[in-house]
């Protein structure tokens, strides 16, 4: 696109794909804003234009649990923000010195833009809830950082020794400084150790032709209450001590009843209600351990309209084997079963 602008060398195939990009990401994009801002303007359907009743506003006040909905992410270490800025810094100044004019604030627009993203999801974060960040910010904070990083780093490498257009001593050298301070900060070794062969889980044997959320599913009958839909999922095969999301044979995807209670939670209208579930899932799933003495309690203490729910129970294959309430799995199994004999 800026080659096109600048010196009218249009790519055709650039083109067709950045036209394809756009049309794949614009449905998931406005339904997105649609569902944060609660806007009419991206809203689709029909009527003629402008037939939005005036009472309606545009933008409704953003919603606070947005922002503060809980999750687990990577931290954004100081050594790992100073490396990004540095590079960036570093690639601002090859850009100047290499080119003049409008063609360097050019290069500098995806970082401006991915950098003024980030501080408007934080002002905003802070605005709503008063005790930003929270997981989104941060997310979107991690993402924001390696991106930097990546792009920019090799190029602020380039200072070192700039008469040459081959590695030198000076540039390998900062390269291995690069790694020093990765390892430094943890994310190099947190990475290799996330990648070790003990880590990967094996096959996981799917003999049931319905997927694992089939209870959600919406029904050919005219009436479903919403309320009666799952809250969230959970392993429990025969023979377990408690429900979890670790099993004892190792077939167990943590990460898989985590995203299906959040995802349930969320379409069932209890994000907030149901947010020790998936606090005490992805507590699991990240610390790799069971976790149900601990959160016992917290469980125990959610609404009624949360511990009434279903919640679909898995076996090993992570088939669906039935149904049942948080309320009766708390009666069920008490907060010690995983320590009784």
């Amino acid at each position: 696109m800026a080659r096109g602008i600048r010196h009218r060398q249009w790519d055709p195939l650039g083109l067709a794909l950045m036209v394809l990009v756009a049309i794949a990401i614009w449905e998931p994009m406005r339904s997105s804003l649609l569902f944060v801002t609660g806007s009419t303007l991206f809203a689709s359907g029909g009527g003629a234009p402008g037939s939005v009743a005036a009472s309606a506003p545009v933008i409704k006040t953003l919603d606070a649990s947005l922002f503060a909905a809980g999750g687990g992410v990577e931290a954004t270490g100081p050594l790992l923000m100073i490396l990004a800025a540095v590079g960036a810094i570093g690639a601002a100044v090859v850009w100047d010195v290499r080119s003049r004019g409008w063609s360097t604030y050019a290069r500098l627009m995806p970082i401006g833009l991915l950098a003024f993203t980030l501080l408007a999801f934080h002002v905003l974060d802070q605005w709503t809830t008063g005790s930003a960040p929270h997981y989104g910010a941060n997310k979107y904070l991690f993402l924001v950082v390696i991106v930097v990083a990546s792009a920019t780093i090799p190029l602020a490498l380039l200072l070192l020794s700039p008469s040459s257009k081959e590695m030198t001593a000076a540039r390998w050298v900062g390269v291995g400084a690069v790694v020093v301070v990765l390892v430094a900060d943890t994310l190099l070794i947190r990475s290799i150790a996330a990648a070790r062969p003990e880590q990967w889980s094996p096959p996981i044997p799917f003999d049931n032709p319905r997927s694992y959320w089939w209870p959600a599913d919406v029904n050919m009958t005219a009436i479903q209450p919403i309320e009666e839909n799952p809250v969230g999922c959970v392993y429990l095969p025969a023979g377990a001590k408690a429900p979890s999301g670790i099993l004892d044979s190792g077939l167990s995807d943590p990460q898989r009843v985590y995203s299906c209670t959040r995802l349930l939670a969320g379409l069932a209208g209890e994000d907030a209600g149901a947010q020790p579930m998936v606090d005490w899932l992805r507590r699991e799933w990240l610390n790799n351990e069971r976790a149900w003495e601990g959160v016992y309690g917290y469980l125990a203490a959610m609404p009624d309209s949360v511990l009434d729910r279903p919640v679909i129970l898995l076996d090993d294959g992570s088939n669906v084997i039935g149904l049942e309430s948080m309320r009766s799995l708390l009666n069920r199994f008490p907060a010690d079963a995983w320590s009784r004999p």
